[in-house]
């Protein structure tokens, strides 16, 4: 599904698998009562007091496999290390 703030390019070359996961991500972190920002910063210093089990167990959910960061890194150019 394309949004307003993704560009007509990278919604049409994105697979159908890959953009459900993003939206249900995209819901899921809606309904944090933070920012992205905070959530990411809660998360790096591992901050229990700000982040409940449920939600770790469905962020869990949702991390890429090796495989997977892989082909996202080729098909954006990244190099990939081993």
């Amino acid at each position: 599904m394309c949004t307003a703030r993704v560009a007509a390019a990278d919604c049409q070359s994105v697979p159908n698998g890959e953009s459900d996961i993003g939206r249900r991500l995209a819901i899921m972190l809606g309904m944090v009562k933070m920012t992205y920002p905070e959530i990411r910063q809660a998360v790096l210093a591992v901050e229990d007091d700000k982040l409940e089990e449920n939600l770790l167990v469905q962020l869990s959910n949702y991390v890429p496999t090796p495989e997977e960061v892989r082909l996202h890194h080729s098909k954006r150019g990244f190099k990939t290390f081993k």
